[in-house]
């Protein structure tokens, strides 16, 4: 990825920290890790929580169950979202890559693709 970090969010904030670690640890030898941006993994278990993409679970989940669900969103709104397993093989693809191909002090985050 070529995309420079700009967190709006605490939380954001927090993750691109965790990148630039891995990226800063691996190349100085440190560890050897990878990190993966999943989109959103969905259907997630249990009632919505306090983040801002699980309402994503809820509309999907409730009908399932016979409850009525909101979407807080219109309709135009894009959001990537992808299964519990398809997560599973983002992280199998991720543990394979070749890291030897990688290009030296270049990023070792990944996005992985969502629909």
């Amino acid at each position: 990825d070529t995309h420079h970090l700009t967190p709006r969010t605490s939380y954001g904030t927090q993750k691109a920290i965790c990148e630039l670690l891995i990226d800063d640890y691996s190349r100085k030898g440190y560890l050897d890790g990878i990190s993966v941006r999943f989109p959103t993994i969905s259907i997630r278990p249990g009632k919505p929580n306090k983040a801002a993409s699980s309402f994503i679970s809820g509309i999907m989940r409730e009908p399932l169950s016979g409850v009525e669900a909101v979407c807080p969103v219109t309709r135009d709104v894009r959001h990537p979202v992808a299964s519990p397993r398809k997560a599973v093989e983002y992280l199998v693809t991720a543990a394979s890559v070749d890291k030897d191909r990688l290009v030296a002090g270049g990023t070792r985050s990944f996005t992985m693709p969502g629909i």
